[in-house]
């Protein structure tokens, strides 16, 4: 960990994943870099933890098993800590009766730049169905800057302003769920700031923001 004091720059994970039916098998694939700093060309793999869980369907957590973890299978947890300390690691769970949906950097349990390709109805789920306040938290403003950026190139050439249905489904389950902390129920419906999106955007434009 001493890494983390004596190396510059925002650390970037790049997940990606696959699910084998056939075996049952959910394949997590983790890449880590470091961007090129002053003086700091070259970056050490530096040790990462990776707070994971699988949704299924419903919102239901996955017990996870690691191949060939033998201790896991009499107590298989729900959510894990990854330990991420190679440039590349390759992550096999096992008994996965159906593809999940993965909910990622839970509790924030690292300071990185997470990169993980959701599809817009996968964020909408995680949206609705996540119990990870952050991670919660996290897709749903992945998915309305995707939605206003989406919004954003419609005015521009004139078609029509609509939300998703997705979204709108999701924006409701969160507005009525019961248990969550009010305070943070009011940040998960927060759209992201002009400032934001400005900032993102190649081009920015204010009049469409």
């Amino acid at each position: 960990f001493k890494l983390w004091y004596s190396q510059a720059g925002t650390p970037e994970l790049r997940v990606t994943s696959k699910y084998d039916p056939s075996k049952k098998q959910y394949i997590l694939t983790v890449k880590q870099s470091c961007p090129k700093t002053s003086g700091q060309n070259a970056k050490l793999p530096m040790h990462i933890p990776l707070g994971i869980a699988l949704l299924a369907s419903g919102g239901r957590e996955v017990p996870l098993q690691l191949l060939n973890k033998k201790s896991m299978k009499m107590h298989a947890p729900t959510s894990l800590v990854l330990s991420i300390t190679q440039p590349e690691q390759e992550f096999v769970f096992v008994d996965v009766m159906e593809k999940p949906i993965p909910s990622l950097l839970r509790d924030f349990s690292a300071p990185v730049k997470l990169f993980y390709d959701y599809t817009d109805t996968e964020l909408a789920f995680l949206m609705a169905n996540d119990r990870d306040p952050f991670a919660r938290f996290e897709a749903g403003q992945r998915y309305m800057t995707k939605i206003l950026l989406q919004l954003i190139e419609k005015r521009r050439v004139n078609e029509r302003l609509e939300l998703p249905e997705d979204f709108v489904l999701a924006f409701r389950q969160v507005l009525l769920d019961g248990k969550t902390d009010k305070g943070l129920i009011a940040k998960m419906i927060d759209l992201p700031s002009e400032a934001y999106l400005a900032d993102i955007m190649s081009q920015i434009d204010v009049e469409g923001i």
